[in-house]
């Protein structure tokens, strides 16, 4: 894999989960519970969520490839919605997500894990990048070293959830939901650029 294409990697993952904007909402969701209990609670969030996001992109690779989609396909659907995702970033209200009154149950599965972390962008995202490298076992390797640094920086992102939170304050986070949309539509322009080259609509295959 190419410095470009794990760039390319990091940035649609990063910007897609959002551990920033994921802060606030964890910082609500375990608001008042015991310090060890919050770590355990991000622990299992971070894990479950990530090993949802890693086995979609395993088992959607292999049912897009049982029904005949293409990596090109995949590259123009998936790009379609990260384009729609990044411009409701862009140009919503840009709040944190999910921030939400503490429940009294655990919310490490639900809403942490899923639909928060592991959600269908983020799957969705992963889907298309591992079709992107199909055959190639070391880029695939790499591709999910990439995916476990975001996933660290999740983790980093709750533990410090009530620091950031307080830090940034309502306008910070909307400032940094809206650059992460920018950085979001720019990364699925590459992806739709791709595909439409690979199908030789823009007069020659993507590179």
């Amino acid at each position: 894999m190419s410095f470009r294409d794990a760039l390319l990697a990091f940035l649609s993952l990063a910007a897609i989960v959002n551990p920033i904007a994921l802060a606030p909402a964890f910082a609500a969701l375990t608001a008042g519970r015991p310090p060890a209990e919050t770590r355990r609670i991000a622990t299992r969030a971070v894990l479950l969520g990530f090993a949802l996001i890693a086995a979609g992109g395993q088992f959607g690779h292999a049912a897009l490839k049982g029904l005949g989609a293409d990596a090109p396909l995949v590259h123009l659907v998936v790009g379609g919605a990260l384009v729609a995702m990044g411009t409701a970033m862009l140009f919503g209200p840009g709040e944190a997500v999910g921030a939400a009154p503490r429940p009294r149950r655990d919310p490490s599965v639900v809403p942490l894990a899923v639909p928060l972390v592991a959600g269908p962008g983020a799957i969705g995202a992963m889907v298309m990048l591992v079709s992107r490298h199909a055959g190639q076992t070391a880029a695939v390797v790499q591709l999910y070293g990439i995916l476990a640094v975001v996933g660290a920086l999740t983790w980093a992102s709750f533990r410090g959830a009530d620091a950031i939170a307080r830090r940034l304050g309502p306008r910070g986070m909307r400032l940094v939901v809206r650059g992460l949309g920018l950085v979001l539509i720019v990364v699925a322009a590459r992806f739709l650029y791709e595909g439409l080259a690979a199908y030789g609509l823009l007069g020659r295959r993507a590179s």
